[in-house]
């Protein structure tokens, strides 16, 4: 049920749809299972990556120049433009946006070198190479590779995914925990999913707290957070005497956009769908954020 409620989910979002057509990595938060897999992999399927063709030079000009006349005036404007010294480029990204101005301290990053967790929040550049290549990082809590990994086979085989379109990663952790490997991560993702996962992370409290700050100062400026989960009694959060929903803690951040909200929405799972176990609809809300 939630692998095709995660298809239908990217579908309908041109944002999440524009990552699927890569270069990109998308880091997916207690994942283990294989629904993100299935259902991202489902909709990488839609996803057009058509590589921008270039305009031919025409054969003749207005002038009535000769192509090959063009050609060697065209060579020689390029020499000189080179040896015209170029100016260093605009630093246009704070250098100093790191974890230490979202003044927050935990017992495990209590006197921590400043470059221990100066991660730059910004957008690290990507490599020519497989310019349409998607990377699934599948976190979670408990290794489940030896279920991951022949369902990464069949994805492969029913939706045609070959090694230069698709990328699988697995990270094996607590994510409140929150390593220095996994802030790495979170620095170089273009997406992050909190997929029905966030609210039971606010079991306890001031750790995800901690988590949700630290994880928002290390993401690249222009990357984006999707968070999906219960959008009934399952969500709440209670902050002293009162009882909010868990979206409301980060529609108020302010390093983050919100570019899509839906309080309330259900998937009904189509009636012609077949499974071996009962599917589910399922009633939840969506929020998409950007970071600043």
């Amino acid at each position: 049920s939630r692998a095709l409620c995660y298809y239908h989910l990217f579908l309908e979002h041109p944002i999440l749809m524009k990552t699927l057509e890569g270069p990109s990595t998308i880091l997916c938060i207690g994942s283990g299972a294989g629904s993100e897999l299935v259902g991202i992999s489902a909709a990488m399927v839609h996803a057009n990556p058509v590589p921008k063709t270039k305009k031919k030079k025409a054969t003749t000009s207005s002038s009535g120049k000769s192509k090959d006349r063009e050609d060697r005036e065209d060579k020689e404007d390029k020499k000189d433009e080179e040896a015209i010294p170029k100016e260093a480029p605009i630093q246009t990204e704070d250098p100093a946006l790191n974890l230490e101005k979202m003044n927050i301290s935990s017992p495990s990053s209590e006197g921590a070198a400043p470059e221990e967790v100066s991660l730059v929040a910004t957008k690290p550049k990507k490599s020519k190479a497989n310019k349409h290549q998607v990377t699934i990082v599948m976190q979670d809590y408990v290794d489940w590779t030896s279920i991951l990994k022949p369902m990464e086979t069949v994805v492969r085989q029913r939706m045609v995914l070959g090694a230069e379109r698709l990328v699988c990663e697995t990270e094996v952790g607590n994510v409140l925990d929150l390593s220095e490997g996994l802030l790495q991560r979170v620095a170089k993702a273009d997406l992050i999913t909190f997929m029905f996962v966030l609210n039971e992370l606010f079991q306890d409290k001031k750790r995800t707290m901690l988590l949700v700050a630290k994880i928002v100062a290390a993401m690249p400026t222009g990357a984006h957070m999707l968070v999906v989960d219960s959008a009934g009694s399952f969500s709440n959060l209670k902050v002293g005497e009162r009882t909010y929903m868990v979206y409301m803690l980060l529609d108020h951040l302010k390093s983050l956009e919100t570019v899509y909200q839906d309080d309330a929405t259900w998937y009904r799972c189509p009636p012609s769908a077949t499974y071996p176990l009962k599917l589910e609809n399922m009633r939840h809300f969506v929020r998409i954020y950007r970071k600043l």
